[in-house]
């Protein structure tokens, strides 16, 4: 104890004998061995005959979403083809108004009034119900009827669409698709989608907040802050159809996501993208009113 430097000094016995030492020269002889295969193991995916097809830029993409897609059915194998269905309220308003909305849009009648409610219900004053929502006028446009199995199918593609938004998200954030990948799959099994299950505003809503992060993040130097525009749309999708406190919280994290990310990008970006980010601010505000305006209004 009196004589560390003698005791470890490089070379002597006690040093070649340390376990430490010898535990990270073994571990650095694993690395070296492993990553030329790992590389062997990438270009034979990414060079693979299903995928020779496709320019090599967008083969990795492809890939990993594929992956998600087939991850997400496995773990809602039984709500896709058993016809099962999540538990408590989805089987209450969460799956009754969406059917009326669906099909008066696809009438071309958007109705406010619901008269098969006690003696009527007043749809648009009821932020939950959908109303406004761009899903439910997909459906009725498509003349798809939303019954509970359609609405079933929608919410378990939910999952999957969070977890390409999350892969989109860390590629913004300069992640190698690795890492992405990895990222992307433990949102399939964020615990937010099992315990909200039930509640399919909740549901949407954290499949929407990685997109709106993604958008907000600012782009490499010199190149285009073109994702932006999606902001808007994005507010449209969480005001419409996520929880309504979730547009306070997903506003709140955006605001304090896009300051720190600014702050990091340097002085340069927020000169250069400060009108625009002003713009799809105020649009995504007015949109927000829109929505709530009858809410608020009753």
């Amino acid at each position: 104890r009196g004589r560390p430097a003698a005791v470890c000094a490089p070379g002597s016995a006690a040093a070649e004998a340390d376990p430490a030492r010898i535990m990270m020269e073994r571990l650095n002889a694993g690395r070296s061995a492993i990553r030329p295969r790992a590389v062997a193991l990438r270009d034979w995916v990414l060079d693979g005959a299903p995928v020779r097809w496709m320019p090599r830029a967008a083969r990795a993409p492809a890939i990993i979403v594929a992956g998600l897609f087939v991850v997400t059915v496995a773990v809602f194998y039984r709500q896709l083809f058993d016809h099962w269905t999540f538990p408590w309220d989805f089987v209450g308003s969460y799956t009754t108004t969406p059917a009326f909305v669906a099909s008066s849009f696809g009438s071309g009648h958007l109705l406010s009034w619901s008269p098969y409610v006690a003696s009527g219900f007043p749809v648009a004053v009821d932020p939950q119900a959908g109303m406004y929502f761009p899903g439910l006028w997909l459906l009725g446009a498509l003349g798809v009827p939303a019954t509970l199995r359609v609405l079933t199918t929608v919410q378990v593609a939910h999952v999957l669409l969070g977890s390409v938004g999350v892969l989109a998200l860390a590629r913004a954030r300069r992640l190698g698709w690795p890492w992405a990948a990895l990222a992307a799959l433990a949102f399939v099994f964020f615990g937010g989608f099992y315990g909200e299950a039930e509640h399919a505003d909740f549901f949407r809503g954290f499949s929407y907040l990685p997109w709106l992060l993604w958008a907000l993040t600012p782009p490499e130097a010199g190149r285009r802050w073109l994702r932006m525009i999606v902001v808007p749309l994005l507010a449209w999708l969480i005001v419409s159809g996520a929880y309504p406190g979730q547009v306070v919280s997903f506003g709140l994290t955006g605001i304090v996501y896009l300051a720190v990310a600014l702050k990091v990008a340097g002085r340069e970006v927020w000169r250069r993208s400060r009108l625009p980010l002003l713009l799809a601010g105020i649009a995504s505000a007015f949109i927000c009113l829109v929505v709530l305006l009858p809410y608020l209004r009753a």
